[in-house]
């Protein structure tokens, strides 16, 4: 969305200083992305200057080649709702990155989220039977 002035709105410039600030991060210019993404290299130079409003598409792409999860991107870019503010950002992060494993890795993530909650739930038993001896 654009106002008249073609000015873009702030869900927008928000998205293009994540993408702009993932692109230094990895020391990739534009045309890096579209090596990578497969997205025109206009297309991209016009959605980084805030003349073209990114679209699902170019989301899609743009996660794909930054191994970031499409939703993720799509919020960024005000194509889905943003979530309700997360209680703990690290459960957030978790979330996020456990997204693009593979199915395998990602029960093996559970395993060992499982294995610690255990772990804490022993620690906490014992802790309850010395304070009863």
């Amino acid at each position: 969305m654009k106002t008249a002035s073609g000015i873009i709105f702030s869900v927008e410039r928000d998205f293009v200083t994540w993408l702009n600030e993932e692109l230094n991060r990895r020391g990739w210019s534009s045309s890096e992305l579209h090596r990578r993404s497969g997205m025109a290299t206009s297309t991209i130079s016009m959605v980084l200057g805030g003349q073209n409003k990114p679209g699902w598409d170019f989301c899609n792409a743009v996660a794909q080649a930054l191994g970031e999860p499409p939703e993720k991107v799509f919020r960024l870019a005000g194509l889905l709702p943003p979530l309700p503010a997360p209680d703990d950002p690290i459960l957030q992060e978790l979330n996020d990155v456990t997204k693009n494993l593979s199915p395998e890795d990602r029960q093996e993530v559970l395993d060992f989220a499982k294995f610690k909650h255990r772990q804490q739930q022993e620690k906490k038993q014992q802790r309850q039977d010395k304070k009863k001896k």
